[in-house]
């Protein structure tokens, strides 16, 4: 919405958009136990789109937790984030992640919910090390609370704290 709403035509957005993508990365094996027992898999992607500070500041953006997260959706809110953070100034690159449901958020329960949200903290954590408060800060969005990013920040200090993430104290 950012680039309509300072008239940058659709062209510019998408050489943009492919011009300045750093880093995506989609996982298609996060498992969470639902409550009938039977464990559900689900992919999710983070994509950091332009880190314009040297990397001394990190990603900034939301987690959508819904059926409708693609990859292409992300980047584009990855990109929108760049622009909005330097409209106002902001030193944080524009990220974006999501978590693909198999179904509505809303036909989940709260402990499905916390269940996928460790799964997703245990995979862009502790294997692929790129939620930290010094490279990607997640926040709310669609379908997710700010229960969940306790969840995200409790797994972080949780990983930290038995010393497997180097610089983290």
């Amino acid at each position: 919405w950012v680039g309509k709403l300072l008239n940058v035509p659709e062209w510019v957005i998408e050489e943009e958009i492919k011009l300045f993508k750093c880093h995506e990365l989609t996982v298609g094996k996060l498992r969470a136990d639902m409550d009938n027992g039977i464990p559900e898999r689900f992919s999710a992607t983070v994509v950091l789109h332009c880190q314009p500070y040297y990397h001394d500041k990190p990603y900034k953006g939301r987690i959508p937790l819904s059926h409708t997260v693609t990859p292409g959706f992300l980047r584009v809110l990855a990109f929108e984030m760049t622009l909005k953070c330097a409209v106002v100034d902001l030193e944080f690159g524009g990220g974006k992640s999501g978590i693909r449901l198999k179904k509505p958020v809303n036909l989940y329960s709260p402990k499905e919910i916390t269940t996928i949200m460790e799964a997703f903290s245990e995979v862009f954590i502790k294997e692929h090390r790129i939620i930290s408060p010094h490279y990607y800060v997640p926040a709310t969005d669609m379908g997710t609370t700010p229960q969940n990013m306790d969840t995200i920040h409790g797994k972080f200090w949780e990983e930290a704290s038995r010393g497997s993430i180097p610089g983290a104290v």
